[in-house]
């Protein structure tokens, strides 16, 4: 009999919150972005894999600008596999605006390609949110957590299993020649 189990590969993951201090006083126009620094997921068979959540605090284009817009971009020159979720915790530290755009895995381009090196939500957060008193730290701090597996190269394994030592009656067999 023959086998093969194919697998995700190895996988590591990391939790990252990004606090940005004063969030509604921040001056910002439509399309314009800011970012958090660089974190960086390692793991077994994971090499040093660097990324940054994005921002468009007022939207990234003028049909969404009602919205604010969070993205996970790579920081690679190599392509990654990765699965995310992104939330905001409110002033009550509890999860809202949950977004899922990547819970399945999801491919990054490198961070030299010009599309696919980010995933995200245009439409995270709605302006109206805001207006909650507990949507926000009681300083007025915005936490947006993203919660993020990356997965190494897929591996396929194969093998066969013989009933007793036919493989090696086989082999002793060909030697005699």
């Amino acid at each position: 009999d023959s086998w093969c189990r194919s697998s995700l590969g190895d996988k590591a993951s990391t939790k990252y919150t990004w606090i940005i201090e004063d969030f509604t006083r921040r001056p910002s126009k439509v399309g314009e972005v800011f970012s958090s620094e660089t974190f960086s997921v390692t793991g077994p068979g994971i090499q040093d894999i660097q990324w940054r959540l994005q921002m468009y605090p007022e939207g990234r284009r003028d049909d969404t600008k009602d919205y604010v817009a969070v993205y996970l971009k790579s920081e690679n020159l190599f392509p990654v596999r990765a699965s995310f979720t992104l939330y905001v915790l409110n002033g009550q530290n509890q999860k809202e605006c949950v977004s899922r755009v990547c819970e399945e895995i999801c491919k990054f381009k490198p961070m030299d390609s010009e599309r696919g090196t980010r995933w995200g939500d245009t439409e995270f957060i709605e302006e109206d949110k805001f207006e909650d008193p507990d949507f926000l730290t009681a300083a007025g701090d915005l936490k947006v957590v993203c919660e993020l597996t990356v997965y190494g190269p897929e591996k396929t394994f194969s093998g066969s299993q013989t009933q007793g030592n036919v493989k090696q009656v086989g082999e002793d067999f060909w030697k005699l020649y």
